[in-house]
């Protein structure tokens, strides 16, 4: 049991109680002098050849409005009664692939490309107008989508206030350059084949061997090694914080 000093009194509550609010205040401030301290330096590297990562995170969801455009031109889906519904998801799918291109976005709308276009007739009927936009209409749908499925993992490496060397744009267009010329052929030679046909049952086997045709060559460009596998450290964009 201790034992109290001669003439010295306990503190009081209220002294105490000071004492304790002093000792929070002082806490108190402490935390904020450390919020309010300056971090380390950040580095900031300039790229002499670059474009703004603004533009690549955009890229896809205007590619996902472009897919949209050419499949409904001519009336190929807007005349099945299904446009309406292809573009509120088209509108979703851009906003969406803008924000979190990491998501498996290109793919589902790939795959509502694909409904919509069986479900809206023969990209290759001619247009009202008479015209025989069709085969333009195709090419360049192919075009849009390999573009689409290209830009959109390139994007989820961007940052919006980021930007991207011009040198790993230049690789990306040149390996797609390179299998757009196969796709391309293979379109023009459905092209021809079907203008061949020229009978119902042709088309069916025209859609047959174009399917047939498409799995053969994305399988022999894939052993050959003209679709590289993608390389992150090799190709990943060079981006500026």
């Amino acid at each position: 049991m201790s034992r109290r000093e001669p003439g010295r009194r306990p503190p009081s509550r209220g002294v105490r109680a000071l004492a304790r609010g002093r000792e929070a205040l002082e806490r108190w401030a402490h935390r904020v002098r450390r919020r309010r301290a300056p971090g380390p330096p950040g580095v900031v590297l300039e790229l002499p050849r670059s474009v703004p990562g603004a533009l690549v995170r955009l890229a896809p969801a205007v590619l996902v409005v472009a897919c949209t455009a050419v499949v409904t031109t001519g009336g190929t889906v807007a005349g099945s009664g299904i446009g309406t519904t292809v573009r509120v998801l088209t509108a979703l799918a851009a906003v969406v692939v803008a924000g979190r291109p990491r998501w498996p976005v290109a793919a589902l709308f790939t795959l509502l490309l694909a409904v919509a276009v069986l479900a809206g007739g023969d990209l290759l009927l001619t247009d009202g107008t008479g015209e025989t936009a069709g085969p333009w209409r195709l090419a360049a749908l192919v075009l849009a989508v390999h573009l689409l499925h290209r830009v959109t993992p390139l994007a989820a490496h961007v940052a919006w206030g980021g930007r991207v060397e011009t040198a790993v744009l230049v690789r990306t267009a040149q390996s797609l350059l390179r299998v757009q010329l196969a796709c391309q052929a293979l379109v023009l030679g459905t092209v021809l084949l079907r203008a061949g046909a020229g009978t119902p049952l042709g088309d069916d086997r025209v859609r047959a061997v174009a399917v047939g045709a498409v799995v053969v060559l994305a399988v022999v460009l894939h052993r050959s090694g003209a679709v590289p596998e993608p390389a992150e450290p090799a190709g990943a964009p060079s981006a500026v914080h």
